[in-house]
């Protein structure tokens, strides 16, 4: 059984806690809040009243899938979904299921399970450990999309907090441009997930992704492909970045996954610049700090560097930034 049969099959056996047919479920809504969560227990609430609070001239859903914590994450999200039948469709997961474990790597269904439950023409992005901070930030995005059809998506800035200091910054750059394409995401995250909402029927334009470790990179270039994403610096959300996040304890095989995404999306435009992306891909895998191997870095920084010069000359410039910001 292929990986595309195992998540319809899923999507067809999942149940709604507390039923389909509650006020949410007979609304057409504008927006799916996609909101996926795991162990947070002391963040789950922040998230919810984030979303709660948001003041809109249009109906909106939040469809939480909650994969089975152990924390108290659980009882938070029915609590939740109990209190507000008119906006929470809640997914129970069990972990056991919805998980597919083959040639060494493990995928969890929960995200993609939530995604094809969202209803709504639009879909924002909120994970359970993250959350909003302006009440008219949906308002906003929607208000802009529906002027602007050209447009397949909608980003804001976002302000990362570090759960373990009293540290913070933000997090898109000072020179983010307005009008975000293609090119400005191949080798780099110019805003978070939390802040992002984009027009649901581009996810029907794909087959199903490859399994990457940079699945958020991934996405934000599929819907890109389909249209520029406006980009604003009002500062809407949270980003809580941890010690124990996973891009803090990723593994070399973990990043070479992603030597399949400009392969992925190669074959669907021929005019991706793939190149490009392979070369900052393999200049990320030859300095990680993790697992430092001499040889392998020689490797691919070799490999970056001829690959380079399909982009001559903006490569030296290129090549050299990439490697003063990675070492």
């Amino acid at each position: 059984m292929n990986y595309s049969t195992i998540l319809e099959e899923l999507f067809l056996q999942q149940e709604e806690y507390l039923g389909n047919n509650k006020l949410v479920n007979n609304i057409i809504p504008t927006v799916s809040v996609h909101v996926i969560t795991y162990q947070h227990v002391n963040y789950i609430e922040d998230c919810l009243k984030g979303i709660l609070m948001q003041k809109t001239n249009f109906p909106f859903e939040i469809v939480i899938g909650e994969d089975e914590s152990d924390d108290g994450t659980r009882d938070i999200c029915k609590k939740y979904a109990e209190e507000y039948p008119n906006k929470i469709r809640l997914f129970l997961r069990d972990r056991n299921k919805s998980v597919l474990k083959e040639s060494g790597q493990t995928t969890y269904f929960n995200g993609k399970l939530t995604l094809k439950s969202c209803r709504g023409k639009y879909i924002a992005l909120c994970e359970g450990d993250d959350y909003w901070t302006d009440p008219y930030k949906l308002q906003k995005q929607v208000d802009f999309m529906e002027k602007n059809e050209k447009f397949a998506g909608c980003a804001h800035q976002s302000k990362i907090i570090y759960t373990n200091s009293i540290e913070s910054r933000l997090y898109s750059p000072i020179d983010t441009p307005k009008i975000i394409k293609v090119e400005n995401l191949l080798d780099t995250r110019l805003f978070h997930t939390a802040s992002f909402l984009f027009r649901a029927k581009i996810l029907k334009s794909y087959s199903e992704f490859p399994k990457v470790f940079s699945g958020d990179r991934m996405f934000f270039l599929a819907v890109a492909l389909k249209g520029d994403i406006h980009y604003v610096n009002d500062l809407m959300c949270i980003y809580r970045k941890n010690s124990l996040g996973i891009s803090n304890n990723v593994k070399f095989e973990d990043l070479k996954r992603d030597l399949q995404i400009p392969i992925f999306f190669k074959k669907r435009y021929p005019k991706f610049p793939s190149k490009k992306m392979l070369t900052h891909i393999y200049i990320t895998l030859a300095v990680y700090p993790f697992e430092k191997n001499i040889i392998r870095s020689i490797y691919f920084l070799t490999k970056a560097f001829l690959l380079s010069f399909s982009f001559f000359p903006e490569n030296i410039p290129y090549i050299w930034k990439k490697l003063k910001n990675n070492l």
